[in-house]
């Protein structure tokens, strides 16, 4: 359902319904089916040019979903269990501010919820992030963008030998800075692109229980990630040669053991079919690395 009440406000809300049918031929388990209901709402309201707000909100519950079968022959007998959070809901609201015609600024807020009452699983999930983009000349563009996560998440876990029903829970918080240039350039009567990024991933978790032998009630996963590169494309109307630098800086503080240090060189021939002479975008750089691993997805 669509509802433009007003023509700087639009108003949207509906029904998504899913299912899925999915065989897995490493199992003794037949064909598993899922369905997937859920609701959506959102507004959208552009009080002028240069602002844009939204607010959003999503909820999904599935149905009949995929369950490890268990052992009753086994002493002490191990249950079946569902292995996925089946209930979810999503709220988030953000706004777009364009001060000037080359200057965007943008705030996002994530609130996100998934739970599964079976095995008293719940993870949550609460998101900030702010980014500005400029594009101060002609082909020309810069982006600065910061996210922090803060996590929460527990769940009933079974573990050897007793398989008796355990407290697990992840908590902590992530950081991540991202910045990206990119620049689309002309010299000798040919078209380049250049640009370069850096990330920088801090992640600062704990996690209960401790399954190390050292003495301790839980781990602790500390990350710090630097990701840095540049590239440079040659745009030629037949074909696209470019070259990518990138060093990968990777430390866990509490498993030093885990560090490394990686230097990548790329280089790549591109052929577009379909596009004319000039149309295709710069490359972007090498995906920014993701959020840290979460022990109950």
């Amino acid at each position: 359902m669509h509802a433009g009440l007003r023509r700087d406000l639009t108003l949207r809300a509906g029904l998504r319904y899913a299912w899925r049918l999915a065989t897995f031929s490493s199992s003794d388990v037949g064909p598993i089916t899922t369905q997937t209901l859920g609701a959506i709402a959102d507004a959208r309201w552009r009080p002028s040019q240069k602002v844009n707000l939204f607010v959003r909100y999503e909820s999904a519950q599935a149905d009949d979903p995929y369950r490890v079968e268990g052992d009753q022959l086994r002493q002490p007998p191990l249950p079946s269990r569902q292995i996925m959070l089946t209930f979810r809901n999503r709220g988030s609201a953000g706004a777009t501010v364009r001060p000037l015609d080359w200057m965007t600024v943008a705030y996002r807020f994530l609130a996100d919820s998934r739970e599964n009452d079976t095995f008293a699983a719940r993870s949550i999930a609460i998101a900030n992030s702010a980014s500005m983009t400029l594009t101060p000349i002609a082909g020309l563009a810069v982006l600065t963008a910061y996210t922090r996560r803060d996590l929460d998440d527990q769940a009933n876990i079974l573990y050897a030998p007793t398989y008796v029903a355990t407290r697990a829970t992840q908590a902590g918080s992530e950081d991540v800075l991202t910045t990206q240039i990119t620049y689309d350039f002309a010299l000798f009567g040919q078209r380049w692109s250049t640009g370069g990024h850096v990330y920088w991933v801090n992640s600062d978790q704990h996690w209960s229980p401790r399954f190390e032998t050292t003495p301790g009630d839980s781990t602790r996963f500390d990350l710090s990630r630097v990701d840095g590169g540049a590239f440079l494309a040659f745009r030629h109307k037949w074909v696209e040669p470019a070259i990518e630098f990138r060093i990968i800086d990777y430390n866990e503080r509490v498993l030093p053991q885990n560090d490394y240090r990686a230097t990548i060189v790329s280089f790549t021939l591109t052929k577009r079919f379909g596009a004319g002479e000039g149309s295709a975008p710069s490359p972007a750089p090498s995906e920014a690395p993701g959020p840290a691993p979460s022990a109950n997805q």
